[in-house]
């Protein structure tokens, strides 16, 4: 009979089952080594670009809807979420490439564009504030993870990204 299978009482045990579950669900995945995870700046956080982005809740502009991070990112449409708004040029790049940027607040936001981090669970996770830069590609990875701001960097970034690489 199956309850007489030697795995069964294995199957039980708690840190097994957390395990089983994290390789099923393949959330031990990341792509930390390749050329399209890039981690930069002098900055230390348990999340890297390569990881898979942890979905946390917005308050989108001053509307009060609240929005998640994976429901921002959609196919095809890789995101930037910022901590400092982008300058005209940088702004441009983004858009050419069609990567909508949102700036990330902890205060009240006004704008459209602007996020507030409801619970606190961005920069809890993330490990990201002040003058930062974090893109999420729509495979729901972090592809660049930079702080401060290094606009040039970004835009070769964005030049790999458009090479198709």
């Amino acid at each position: 009979m199956l309850r007489d299978f030697v795995a069964l009482p294995i199957l039980r045990n708690h840190w097994v089952q957390k395990e089983l579950f994290a390789k099923l669900a393949q959330l031990d995945v990341n792509y930390r080594d390749c050329r399209l995870s890039q981690h930069e700046g002098s900055w230390k956080t348990k999340l890297k670009a390569g990881d898979r982005a942890p979905d946390v809740a917005f308050q989108i502009g001053s509307s009060g809807d609240v929005t998640t991070v994976f429901k921002l990112v959609q196919p095809m449409q890789p995101i930037a979420l910022v901590g400092k708004r982008p300058t005209p040029t940088l702004q441009a790049a983004l858009g050419k490439e069609n990567i909508r940027t949102y700036f990330v607040g902890s205060a009240a936001a006004k704008a459209s564009d602007e996020l507030v981090d409801v619970y606190g669970d961005f920069r809890r996770l993330y490990g990201m504030s002040g003058d930062f830069f974090c893109l999420i590609r729509p495979d729901d990875h972090i592809g660049l993870f930079q702080r401060p701001i290094n606009e040039t960097r970004i835009r070769d970034y964005l030049n790999l990204l458009s090479a198709g690489t």
